[in-house]
């Protein structure tokens, strides 16, 4: 998963997202795509701590988080332990 915290589809942020997951996909890597930004995008919703420091802030995290469970839980290999 390329974490992109700037949920914006015209920012370069989400171009280069694309661009790394292209990549990484292309060298045999399972990509969790950033599909989540299309559903932030445009709400005035700050997914960074702060304008001079880009880290995800709390909610940022969550989202991000609930991607990774959804994609591990959908792994074909790992659905013999799911209870």
């Amino acid at each position: 998963m390329v974490l992109n915290q700037y949920p914006c589809l015209e920012c370069r942020s989400y171009e280069i997202t694309q661009i790394a997951e292209k990549h990484m996909e292309a060298s045999g890597i399972n990509v969790i795509h950033a599909n989540y930004i299309k559903e932030y995008a445009g709400k005035n919703i700050q997914l960074y701590v702060n304008q001079w420091e880009g880290h995800p802030n709390e909610t940022a995290n969550q989202i991000f988080s609930e991607q990774f469970v959804a994609a591990i839980n959908d792994l074909p290999e790992l659905q013999s332990y799911l209870r």
